[in-house]
């Protein structure tokens, strides 16, 4: 048994104790819904060269709209509404003495109004010049997160996290080799248009599914996968899996997540297996086993499943008390190599409200809750 195996079944006595809240009471995220907070899974920093001149190799678009409470209860938005969002690029760690664990992370603020659309890049751009200045990331990859929060009128807390479920968005990947594209994975606010939402421990955002907090993440992954054609050490089509959780502490000593995955071939044929990460992980499906590869499945698509759910255990010198399962979204990235490069990306599908799982996440600089 190997060990995410292992962790899985010593935390199901203590899931099925923990979740106070039967999962047919939480509310689940939904994909195909605008949201007050947004995902966007993978960024990368940097150039490739483009129609003579060079392109970001990653470019992220928002769009508001308004929230469909509103809508349906003839209320509507009113015109050119300002909407202001806090967005923070999240990137990944290892189990190196020098990461020590850390998901380093810089926040920034963006301004847009409903119907309107902000188009960002990992390396400072960002149109229209009005919706703000964009950092750069600390590292070359990782992922975005942005929420709607309230606009500053003098008060103590101007930056409360509120819901306004009118955020849509997608990013397109550019790489040497090809281009991609994914939409933004969209997370509800479980309460009225322009309310306050409830923040968790430590000023966290919480996913928890219950009134007044945000929609919970499922529990478990699944999609249809190309495995890896490789012609000794040079790849012919090479998938990768991208991965991430929600349950981070930015700029903090985070533990790594484990997750089982069983991969499955055309004629159903299983192999069981693990990866692990902390934070944001992108992983070729022959790294996370030799065997996940045409030959080796003696396929040339199939299955992947997590198992479950992932965990979080405490490893090395992470001085994270945070363990137990959490939840874990992704995407799933394949390129091909035949002369003619081609590069495609889609989400994972997920366990709907199947044992929904709580998150928080905690930025380095948290919104005090409102008074």
């Amino acid at each position: 048994m190997n060990c995410g195996k292992w962790i899985r079944a010593s935390f199901l006595l203590m899931l099925a104790l923990t979740l106070a809240i039967p999962a047919m009471a939480q509310i689940v995220a939904n994909s195909e819904a605008p949201g007050s907070v947004l995902v966007f899974p993978k960024f990368i920093k940097g150039t490739v060269p483009f129609n003579g001149g060079t392109a970001p190799k990653s470019e992220i678009e928002i769009s508001v709209r308004c929230p469909p409470e509103l809508d349906a209860a003839g209320v509507g938005c009113a015109e050119r509404l300002r909407v202001k969002l806090k967005a923070h690029w999240v990137c990944p760690s290892d189990q190196s003495f020098e990461s020590k664990y850390i998901c380093k992370e810089t926040d920034f603020d963006l301004f847009t109004t409903v119907n309107g659309t902000i188009t960002l890049n990992a390396n400072g751009g960002v149109s229209p010049a009005s919706a703000g200045r964009v950092p750069t990331p600390p590292c070359n990859r990782g992922y975005l997160i942005v929420w709607v929060v309230g606009i500053s009128t003098g008060s103590t807390f101007p930056d409360q996290p509120i819901s306004f479920n009118g955020l849509i968005g997608d990013a397109v990947l550019r790489e040497m080799w090809g281009a991609s594209a994914y939409n933004a994975i969209p997370i509800q606010a479980i309460q009225a248009p322009g309310l306050a939402v409830a923040l968790g421990a430590g000023g966290s955002l919480a996913f928890t599914g219950v009134a007044a907090q945000y929609a919970a993440l499922p529990s478990r992954i699944f999609g249809s996968v190309q495995f890896d054609k490789l012609t000794g050490s040079l790849p012919l089509a090479q998938t990768s899996l991208t991965l991430l959780t929600l349950d981070v502490r930015s700029n903090r000593s985070n533990n790594p997540t484990f997750v089982d995955l069983n991969f499955f071939n055309e004629n159903e044929e299983l192999v069981s297996t693990s990866t692990e990460f902390i934070c944001w992980t992108q992983v070729p499906l022959s790294d996370i086993d030799g065997d996940l590869t045409q030959a080796g499945m003696r396929s040339r698509k199939g299955l992947v499943a997590s198992d479950f759910f992932a965990v979080k255990i405490p490893f090395g010198g992470s001085l994270n008390p945070v363990v137990g399962a959490v939840p874990v979204l992704g995407i799933v990235e394949t390129a091909e190599f035949d002369g003619i490069i081609r590069e495609w990306s889609y989400s994972l599908f997920n366990s709907g409200g199947i044992l929904p799982l709580p998150a928080l996440f905690t930025p380095s600089s948290p919104t005090p809750p409102a008074p």
